[in-house]
């Protein structure tokens, strides 16, 4: 499935607090003169997680955009061959986690595709989520074109997250985002390669 993202919401607050990065590299609370450094690396260490798991951590909007319009029959999928796979995880849920379904008729005008029985239904398999057509329910046929403001022919729009705090992200991903922010920080390459060599363990520790 062709797809591009679209930022449309940041996460509110970083999985890391300024405190926790400064404990890590060694610097006194007080202590503000790295303060802007360690603020980029605490950036760049969640854009690695999230990058590595395909994941959102801190709740965050996206828009899924599909050129191609919504999907045929596909040879992989978890339940319908129709189903449009949410490319980041973890999808909030029960509610709230689809916001909308969009699509450009063919006429070219952007309409509304509905939730439930007569429209879309969510499926949930591990952490991966999708959605698709509810029981005897096609997609609707699309203008394979961008709108004249830009509208993609399918835009999905989705939150995604494991909630709104540092506290809400597992403990062992916020870990190796810290070891990698201690390697952004330090100036020793030997020991950058064992703090990131480190981070990767940690980070995949729950992996099956």
């Amino acid at each position: 499935m062709e797809y591009d993202l679209k930022l449309v919401a940041e996460p509110l607050n970083e999985p890391l607090t300024l405190a926790a990065a400064k404990r890590q590299v060694g610097l006194h609370e007080a202590e503000a003169a790295f303060d802007d450094e360690l603020k980029d690396l605490m950036a760049t260490a969640r854009i690695w997680a999230e990058n590595a798991r395909a994941q959102c951590l801190i709740e965050q909007t996206w828009d899924l955009r599909l050129p191609q319009g919504f999907p045929g029959w596909q040879s992989l999928y978890v339940m319908s061959p129709y189903e449009i796979r949410i490319p980041r995880s973890p999808l909030k849920l029960p509610t709230g986690g689809i916001t909308h379904v969009k699509y450009l008729k063919t006429d070219g005008a952007q309409d509304t595709f509905a939730v439930g029985a007569a429209g879309y239904v969510l499926g949930v398999s591990g952490t991966r989520a999708f959605i698709m057509p509810a029981y005897g329910i096609s997609w609707p046929a699309t203008r394979i074109t961008i709108g004249v403001n830009g509208e993609y022919p399918v835009e999905v729009r989705f939150i995604a997250g494991f909630g709104l705090t540092p506290e809400s992200v597992p403990a062992h991903i916020r870990n190796a985002m810290l070891l990698h922010l201690e390697a952004g920080y330090d100036r020793d390459p030997d020991h950058q390669e064992l703090l990131m060599a480190r981070a990767e363990a940690l980070l995949w520790q729950d992996r099956n």
